[in-house]
């Protein structure tokens, strides 16, 4: 069973180094690495590749070590998913990778519409 860190799991691991999201309504909200996780399930679901829960959890674990590099308060939600790609792709999952591009586009054009 996966075993996902809740935000006050992973804020307790981290000491408080992980910044805050920016999403894209502009509000903020605290990291959570379930969403990350979520994501990449998603996208290995939609094109029938395996997952491991070791692999998902080493993406996961760069995915947060690359959003603490940046050394900021605060970062976007785009930014967090860039990393999320590139991770993706330099590990191989081009399919993968390519199934969560079409589910960012899906996200912003969804947002897009739904602003008055």
């Amino acid at each position: 069973m996966l075993k996902i860190e809740s935000p006050l799991e992973l804020k307790k691991r981290y000491y408080g180094q992980l910044p805050q999201v920016i999403k894209r309504d502009g509000t903020l909200q605290e990291f959570d690495r379930s969403r990350i996780e979520r994501a990449i399930s998603k996208a290995f679901k939609a094109v029938g590749e395996p997952l491991e829960e070791g692999v998902l959890k080493d993406l996961c674990d760069e995915v947060i070590e690359k959003v603490l590099e940046l050394k900021k308060d605060k970062v976007h939600v785009e930014e967090i998913q860039d990393i999320v790609e590139e991770r993706l792709i330099l590990h191989g999952f081009a399919k993968t990778a390519k199934a969560y591009i079409l589910y960012r586009k899906k996200g912003r054009s969804l947002e897009t519409y739904q602003r008055p």
